[in-house]
């Protein structure tokens, strides 16, 4: 078993027993993936910042001081445009009212503390540590803002963590536990939850990803590669609808399973780089589906299942990237069929 990390490391570590070439084709599709999710306009990742900071300074190459200048004024006023500041609980529930169907980002957030949501978090006597325990949090808002200016399709909100009455009312209406938190809603109601800054910067590009359906700075819905299917008429015609040879993969997740939001940027990942030759799609249940669950024989999510001919052959439990990756390989060296090419590198080179 080889073990390959892929650039950047926030995606775990890729296992698998094929070859080291495939191996890096996929990881390389996961990161491009996530780069292009969590660099949108290439302004810098959180966990790679040298590879965003070389995409960042050739993507404006002949652009002007003032031209810059110009440019950071226009994305400041789309952030201010974008995200909308709540103070009251009828002030969150209108712009709750006003999404709709849309999904709704509320960032929680405080200029005095920075909670990681272990409940063990020090305190502070000195200024400097004081400020220097600030820093996640900040990171966490500039990510939000740039989510925000490049998701049109998502709307996102704002409170402030502060001691005035309408703030205390709005906390304990939200049952606010961490300072910051994350909370997403969708048609109303709260579907997933990110309290502490502890990753929640990779937090929130997954649940816009996982809940939102579309991709930074893409035309095209999260759906195109992998479609969501909620019943099992739905299933049954997504498999009649594949070729006789084609692997089809089916992602049985819920939408308050943490596992199933932290795999998705990898299923879509997967589901473009083997376009062709592997099909995916996703079950998405209530966790009250207790009856949907019985019929798919499925006791834990994930949950994928993967079919040949509209036939089971194999399903693996579980949330390791690489190990989908690898029964994904083992399927497919079963049946003879080899993986495809691997993509031309984009911007970087392997170590």
């Amino acid at each position: 078993i080889r073990v390959f990390r892929a650039r950047p490391a926030g995606l775990s570590d890729c296992r698998s027993q094929g070859g080291r070439k495939t191996v890096f084709q996929i990881h390389t599709s996961i990161s491009t993936l996530k780069r292009d999710f969590f660099c949108p306009r290439n302004h810098g990742f959180l966990n790679d910042k040298r590879r965003c900071l070389r995409f960042r300074n050739s993507a404006f190459s002949g652009e002007s001081s003032e031209e810059a200048f110009a440019r950071r004024l226009r994305e400041s006023q789309d952030v201010e445009d974008r995200v909308q500041f709540v103070e009251t609980i009828e002030g969150f529930e209108t712009q709750l009212d006003k999404a709709g169907q849309k999904l709704l980002v509320l960032e929680i957030s405080s200029d005095e503390v920075c909670q990681t949501g272990t409940g063990e978090d020090p305190e502070y006597y000195w200024e400097e540590d004081k400020k220097a325990s600030l820093e996640p949090c900040i990171t966490l808002k500039h990510v939000f803002q740039r989510c925000a200016r490049n998701c049109p399709d998502t709307v996102f909100v704002a409170a402030l963590d502060n001691e005035t009455e309408n703030s205390r009312k709005l906390m304990d209406y939200l049952e606010v536990r961490y300072t910051p938190s994350l909370f997403f809603y969708r048609a109303g109601k709260r579907v997933w939850k990110v309290e502490g800054v502890n990753d929640a910067a990779n937090d929130l590009g997954e649940g816009v990803l996982f809940y939102g359906d579309k991709l930074v700075q893409s035309s095209h819905p999260t759906s195109e590669w992998v479609p969501t299917i909620s019943s099992k008429d739905q299933l049954q015609q997504f498999l009649v609808e594949q070729p006789p040879n084609l692997l089809a993969v089916v992602d049985v997740s819920t939408s308050d399973c943490n596992p199933c939001v932290h795999v998705f940027p990898a299923v879509v990942a997967l589901a473009r780089s083997l376009e062709g030759h592997v099909k995916f799609a996703r079950f998405l249940c209530d966790s009250n589906s207790t009856e949907t669950f019985r019929e798919l024989g499925v006791v834990e999510v994930p949950t994928f299942i993967f079919y040949r001919g509209g036939a089971e052959v194999l399903r693996y439990v579980g949330s390791s990237r690489g190990d989908l990756i690898g029964k994904i390989l083992e399927v497919q060296a079963a049946a003879g069929i080899q993986p495809p090419p691997p993509p031309p590198a984009r911007g970087w080179r392997a170590r």
